[in-house]
């Protein structure tokens, strides 16, 4: 998936996180990443997305779809730039499989 660095919304991404997430390409333009997590995880995470200065990383999210239901992945991101604009490049992967009912945060 693809998003942008300034505001966290969602560019892009490929059909395999639209099922993960559980939401189309044009459902999931309209939102911050942020926003797919479960409303009990969320907090202010719009300020930190926007003033870090490395968003680089992993990390182990639970995404909340919109039955309810939530699917716990790996997420790896990368910040990159292209024509000298900044977006996030992230990979995620369903680790439901491996993974307890406390392993996502």
């Amino acid at each position: 998936m693809l998003l942008d660095c300034e505001t966290g919304c969602v560019l892009e991404c490929n059909p395999e996180f639209e099922r993960q997430a559980g939401r189309t390409l044009d459902e999931l333009k309209a939102l911050k990443i942020w926003e797919l997590r479960p409303r009990k995880n969320k907090r202010q995470p719009g300020r930190r997305f926007s003033k870090s200065g490395d968003r680089s990383g992993s990390s182990v999210l639970e995404l909340q779809r919109p039955d309810g239901s939530s699917m716990p992945v790996d997420f790896v991101s990368k910040v990159i730039r292209i024509q000298g604009m900044c977006f996030i490049q992230s990979v995620s992967r369903d680790i439901t499989e491996r993974c307890t009912p406390t392993c996502a945060a």
